[in-house]
């Protein structure tokens, strides 16, 4: 009878663990966690170490859940056998917290037979992972490696790769220390010598602290302008945000230079950037914190600098910036017109992407030779080609309602047509045809580009075939669906395409596009379908996101022109103003996501240019990239990538996902703001208009997100006793089956 007893007892609590691992696997279907994170680490020898970071994550993956952290390093010594050692566990119990792994309790002879001592830094935090569930946030760690030898230090960060070897004192030690309200440290003491210590955190200013504004930057409205009495009610000056992202191309500029540039640390630049026929392709935009020229992201930033301008005209003169504004296009559009030299050639990449990213200088001291590449007929690239066709057929226009009465802007809308027709008659991915630009600006197809480019160019022509071709594009290629993740950016037009061919159609015709640009303008600002950080900026990708967020506001605020709901208008002129005022600070304590705007702002963007000496006498190299303290020269008006899914942002110069700058992350901004004072400026219907700014209503993307990644404390409560009921009720049939 006992021996019974056992056996029904012990099937009982089998039972009961069984149900209960399958309720809790249940609970979390996303939880597909990796076992580690493998990647090398470079030593004196990049043979001689490598490391992995092995981390349990608890079965629910809650905001305050304890996640075990444990690095393994292994490293051959003399004897070249493996040595594998174990470094203390740490535990985790927040995202964005640093930690560290204390060093190696002994000296460690490598190969070489140098003595060498570890030490590691880390950052724990989510990112971004898919499956077929859908979006959900997976654990990462990001680790600094430190090895001390008795000649070197070598760091080696595993998100950003090989930082810097530097001289280390004789039988140096590794000690670190990282407290909570303390800049973390990490201290090099060799024997006699005397203590060396090297901040890993940056040199804090005063609170409130900004750079002065130089006399080029400051923000005055015209002597006598009409408008001076609105921008006073303004919450966030968009006058002046406009103006500092005009400065900000200004600094982007390359080759020589005109007579009146504003920016005192930029000078001539890469004026010998030649094709193979020795085709003069200087000038045009530096594309992000590198001297590289891509053509299809300059030329998605002039068409969208363009279209603002068309429809956003007053707001420009408003702020004393519309001259201004036309040299910035007009600047980009005279190198495109240089990158397409004769019919059905078109450059589309200027410098090697790894030699120019292995340098880090001022554009004004790089002299090796660049090379070039260019798509054609024999080896065609139909998205850059349609693309630059777009630009050119946009530029054009504003050239001639700003009264150019050279023959540039009827050259370049020739250009286009025949550029639309490159594109369309020899269709391919231009990243096949030029593999270098792969790994940075791949296409993710054509068909948008084509419809993209053909509308532009019937609204520049007036030729109404080209209107046939893109609204039979439009329904053949499936364009009036959103795009995948609801990006509209540089790769995908769809958006675009479908705002631009209500714009320049009549309804019945226009009904279907506007019907498809209102679709997406009402999904994005829902919760249920796309993703927000918790103060309420629209998450699409967490790299650059808020390239992203600028151009969908671009794209709602011209749609609130053409609905004819009233109520519609508002929504998406409060959202669109919303996550513009966002970057300029609205919800991160004054935090702006503009250089130079407010007293707030990143201070360390990656940009080689910045962060390099004032004195140009003095060489620069890539120990500025590492230097902690402030860039010496303010990129005003640059916007940066943005902050991550929880509004977190790391204002570090390597940190590029979120600290790079670029053409595009501007152009989006620029279009967004220009349409927001526009509206507040000049808008049909105040009532529409100031209802983002007088109502104290908050953002209308209340509704819970589809992919819950964290819950409150309650709901973790109730959801974990709610998992255990399979598990009681089991464990209650197994005890009267006894």
């Amino acid at each position: 009878m006992r021996k019974r007893f056992k056996l029904k007892l012990s099937f009982s609590i089998i039972t009961y663990w069984i149900a209960t691992i399958i309720s809790l696997t249940k609970a979390n279907p996303n939880a597909e966690w990796r076992d580690g994170e493998f990647f090398r680490l470079f030593s004196v020898r990049a043979e001689d170490c490598r490391g992995e970071v092995r981390y349990s994550p608890p079965t629910d993956y809650l905001e305050n859940d304890v996640w075990n952290i444990t690095m393994i390093v292994q490293h051959k010594v003399q004897n070249f056998n493996p040595q594998q050692v174990k470094l203390v566990t740490r535990n985790i119990t927040e995202f964005d917290s640093t930690f560290v792994m204390e060093p190696y309790d002994q000296d460690r002879i490598l190969k070489d037979g140098k003595i060498a001592k570890f030490g590691f830094q880390g950052m724990f935090d989510p990112r971004l992972e898919q499956n077929e569930e859908g979006l959900f946030e997976a654990p990462h760690v990001e680790l600094i490696w430190m090895m001390n030898t008795d000649n070197e230090t070598v760091i080696y960060d595993s998100d950003v790769g090989f930082i810097e070897t530097t001289p280390a004192p004789t039988q140096p030690s590794l000690s670190a220390d990282s407290s909570e309200n303390k800049v973390p440290t990490i201290s090099l003491i060799g024997g006699n010598e005397t203590e060396v210590e090297a901040e890993v955190g940056p040199t804090e200013k005063p609170f409130g602290w900004s750079a002065p504004e130089p006399d080029y930057v400051k923000f005055e409205l015209p002597f006598n302008s009409p408008h001076a009495s609105k921008f006073q009610g303004f919450d966030f000056n968009y006058g002046e945000a406009l103006k500092k992202s005009i400065i900000f191309y200004e600094a982007q500029r390359s080759g020589v230079l005109p007579e009146n540039n504003r920016i005192p640390w930029r000078s001539d630049s890469f004026i010998l950037d030649r094709g193979p026929m020795q085709e003069d392709l200087s000038k045009g935009y530096f594309d992000a914190g590198d001297h590289l020229k891509f053509t299809f992201p300059m030329a998605f930033s002039m068409t969208m600098l363009s279209w603002s301008m068309l429809h956003y005209w007053e707001a420009y003169e408003a702020i004393g910036e519309l001259d201004n504004a036309v040299e910035q296009i007009k600047w980009g559009a005279e190198w495109l017109a240089r990158a397409n030299p004769r019919k059905n050639e078109l450059f589309a990449l200027v410098g090697n992407p790894k030699v120019d990213h292995d340098y880090w200088g001022r554009a004004e001291n790089f002299t090796a030779h660049r090379p070039t590449f260019k798509v054609t007929t024999g080896s065609p690239g139909s998205d850059v080609a349609g693309e630059v066709a777009a630009a050119m057929a946009a530029a054009s226009l504003v050239l001639r309602k700003w009264g150019d009465e050279s023959s540039f802007p009827d050259n370049l809308m020739k250009r286009s047509e025949l550029l639309y027709l490159f594109a369309d008659e020899n269709r391919r991915h231009y990243h096949l045809s030029i593999p270098a630009v792969t790994k940075h600006y791949k296409s993710s197809g054509y068909k948008d580009e084509l419809v993209w480019a053909a509308a532009w160019v019937y609204r520049a022509t007036g030729d109404e075939l080209y209107l046939k071709q893109a609204m039979k594009g439009y329904s053949t290629f499936g364009l009036k669906n959103s795009p995948l993740g609801m990006r509209f950016s540089w790769d995908d037009k769809t958006v675009g395409v479908s705002v631009l061919l209500a714009q320049i159609t009549q309804s019945p015709i226009r009904d279907p596009f506007l019907e498809s640009a209102e679709n997406y303008c009402n999904d994005i600002q829902s919760q249920k379908k796309v993703l927000y950080t918790p103060m309420g900026l629209v998450f699409l990708d967490e790299w650059g996101p808020i390239r992203y967020a600028m151009n969908s506001a671009a794209a709602c605020l011209m749609v609130s022109d053409l609905t004819t709901d009233h109520y519609a208008a508002k929504r998406f002129h409060k959202w669109s103003q919303n996550q513009v005022d966002y970057v300029l600070g609205a919800k991160s304590n004054g935090y702006s996501y503009m250089v130079g705007y407010g007293t707030k702002y990143p201070r360390r963007p990656h940009h080689r240019g910045a962060s390099c000496p004032v004195d140009m006498s003095k060489v620069c190299d890539y120990s500025y990239a590492m230097e902690k303290d402030d860039n010496p020269s303010v990129h005003w008006g640059a916007i940066v990538g943005g902050p991550d899914r929880h509004d977190g942002f790391k204002d570090d110069r390597l940190y590029y996902k979120q600290s790079e700058v670029a053409l595009d992350f501007n152009a989006g901004f620029q279009t967004a703001a220009s349409g927001v004072l526009y509206h507040l400026l000049v808008g049909a219907s105040r009532d529409v208009y100031s209802y983002g700014i007088d109502s104290e209503e908050e953002p209308t993307t209340t509704e819970q997100p589809y992919t819950t990644t964290f819950t409150s404390k309650n709901t973790e409560d109730e959801s974990s006793f709610l998992r255990t009921i399979p598990s009681l009720l089991t464990l209650f049939i197994s005890l009267l089956l006894l």
